[in-house]
């Protein structure tokens, strides 16, 4: 009996941590400089932010959401909250695309 007591409420507060929101702070850089105007959104949720000029952000998610980091000419970046998450400093990398041919004219 003292058991089931001690599980069920070790049950509780797991399901009591994965529903809380947590701020999540960071800087979006290339590798070398930050980057400004990152567009960062909760995966199918209501939050969104962008960086500022010095490639700061914070938004709040829960443990299991994916944030999505997009910009123009970067390709996007998808990373998963979890209950651990408080930091996250991502690196976008170009999105290049090769051609097939050129034609002069």
């Amino acid at each position: 009996m003292k058991n089931l007591f001690y599980l069920l409420v070790f049950a509780i507060s797991i399901g009591y941590s994965q529903t809380d929101t947590k701020t999540i702070t960071g800087r979006v850089s290339d590798g070398r400089e930050p980057l400004p105007n990152v567009n960062i959104t909760v995966d199918g949720g209501d939050a969104s932010t962008v960086t500022d000029n010095d490639g700061y952000y914070s938004i709040k998610a829960k443990p299991g959401d994916i944030l999505n980091y997009t910009h123009q000419g970067l390709k996007t970046l998808q990373i998963v909250v979890e209950d651990v998450t408080d930091v996250l400093n991502p690196v976008l990398f170009p999105d290049a695309e090769e051609l097939d041919e050129v034609v002069v004219v």
